[in-house]
């Protein structure tokens, strides 16, 4: 059981929901009074996966986040407005003949 936490969290839920499903099957082999215990059990297996799995879920969102090029630097209202809006620019085409 060691080696399932060196694992992927996806990985690691995998083995986690195979081991509840097979403590679900060996329950069925049991009176009925201890069935419950091995239910008991394999829904902590399922917990454990179900946390795996946000985990690698939280992990996958974070590895986007960091591929993703940053935001381009907010423009300024000046570098928005047409080019004859700078009047030095405006003196230099009066100039032009």
């Amino acid at each position: 059981m060691s080696e399932t936490f060196s694992l992927p969290p996806r990985e690691r839920a995998k083995r986690y929901r195979v081991q509840a499903s097979e403590i679900r099957a060996k329950a069925e082999r049991y009176p009925r009074e201890i069935r419950a215990s091995f239910f008991r059990i394999a829904e902590y297996w399922d917990q454990l996966a179900a946390d795996a799995e946000t985990k690698d879920e939280r992990h996958a969102a974070a590895a986007v986040q960091k591929t993703r090029p940053p935001d381009p630097p907010a423009l300024m209202a000046s570098e928005l407005a047409p080019e004859t809006a700078d009047p030095s620019r405006n003196k230099a085409n009066a100039a032009q003949p």
